[in-house]
């Protein structure tokens, strides 16, 4: 099992006065690069508590975005269930049950309708996957939204890597019927004090918009699912597989160039675990690889030796140019495998991600567009 001291890191946000610290997970392949079979023996350490509680009930996982899309995706893969991410981003033509995430950098959430009227009426049990759990003051805003869109016979549960709830944030849990699951829980009450002390003192630096120079290599890969707007556990992973597939016949990976290899898979936001079961697939060549991806969350970064985060770069996203998203802890690798799906990529934004992997002294990158069918 884990400890809080090997998982957790605490760093000072931004510019936020209703959470000033982040609980960075080392192991989790977010923030901070990390190994994927780790990460997902993390994630699987999860699923096999929920399997033996909820095994035969009829489930929907739901991941929280960012940073748990990757965790409730490998929850829904091991159980066998359907699967949706909440998101931030518009999804063209689709309604939404709105709800608010009030200590956030982007305080707006939501939850696609399409695909989800098979929980009116039902007795669904809804898991409701984070990588932790503060308040819990989010999740509620999504239940109730949740009960009021498909009816009071709906069933809750939460699972995360990590609970910092206080006893009466825990109590009004247990009057709304709503059962908690977690790896670990912590006492939340010195975070704040440690964040403050951050120096930040770091490396702030800013990814050029021009052209690059060095040169890279982009891949169109089809078959995209869209967890979005809801999937299948098992239907997320072949599709995943497939992804992994086609980046053997058209990039050539084998293990004769892999074996010993430094590389760096490197997902977008809330597009993660995709990315993260490719990572593994390579890492099963010898390579010895790290994950994580971008953010659209404002960290503080500082020299000390025992803080988290020290490199960041601000970068427009390849979603939106005109939306800033941060490139945490960029270091060496052989070889730099980029995964979206951002259905019409930024240039300006793939231009800037790329040289600032080549300011850091990465001269193979390749860029993996997944697009849908």
């Amino acid at each position: 099992m884990y400890t809080v001291e090997q998982l957790i890191g605490i760093a000072k946000r931004e510019n936020n006065r209703k959470r000033p610290y982040l609980m960075v997970n080392r192991l989790q392949g977010k923030y901070m690069p990390a190994l994927p079979k780790e990460a997902l023996a993390m994630f699987e350490t999860l699923a096999h508590i929920l399997r033996r509680e909820y095994g035969e009930e009829r489930l929907l996982i739901v991941g929280f975005a960012e940073t748990a899309t990757a965790i409730g995706a490998a929850v829904a893969v091991s159980m066998q269930c359907p699967y949706i991410q909440t998101t931030r981003e518009d999804i063209p033509g689709k309604e939404y049950l709105l709800f608010s995430e009030e200590h956030s950098h982007a305080t707006e959430q939501r939850v696609v309708k399409k695909n989800l009227d098979f929980l009116r009426g039902s007795d669904t049990r809804v898991i409701l996957i984070d990588d932790e759990v503060t308040t819990g003051r989010t999740i509620l805003n999504l239940v109730s939204r949740l009960r009021a869109e498909y009816g009071d016979r709906l069933r809750f549960s939460v699972a995360s890597l990590l609970n910092c709830m206080e006893q009466e944030e825990k109590r009004r849990y247990q009057r709304e019927g709503i059962a908690l699951h977690t790896l670990m829980e912590t006492d939340r009450s010195k975070f704040a004090e440690r964040a403050a002390s951050c120096q930040a003192d770091g490396a702030y630096l800013e990814g050029k918009q021009e052209k690059p120079s060095c040169p890279y290599q982009v891949v169109t890969i089809a078959g995209a699912v869209e967890a979005r707007t809801g999937t299948d556990g098992m239907t997320y992973q072949n599709a995943c597989d497939n992804l992994y597939r086609e980046m053997i016949v058209k990039i050539g990976l084998n293990k004769m160039d892999m074996r010993g290899k430094k590389v760096l898979a490197l997902g977008t936001e809330e597009f993660m675990f995709p990315g993260l079961c490719a990572a593994a697939q390579i890492e099963k060549l010898g390579a010895d690889v790290r994950f994580h991806a971008t953010t659209r969350g404002p960290v503080e970064v500082s020299c000390a030796k025992d803080y988290p985060l020290h490199i960041r770069y601000v970068l427009p996203s390849v979603y939106d140019r005109n939306r800033k998203t941060y490139f945490y802890n960029a270091a060496q690798y052989d070889k730099v495998y980029i995964f979206t799906d951002a259905p019409n990529p930024s240039k300006e934004a793939e231009y800037a991600l790329v040289n600032a992997l080549w300011e850091c002294g990465n001269k193979d990158i390749t860029i993996i567009y997944w697009q849908r069918p």
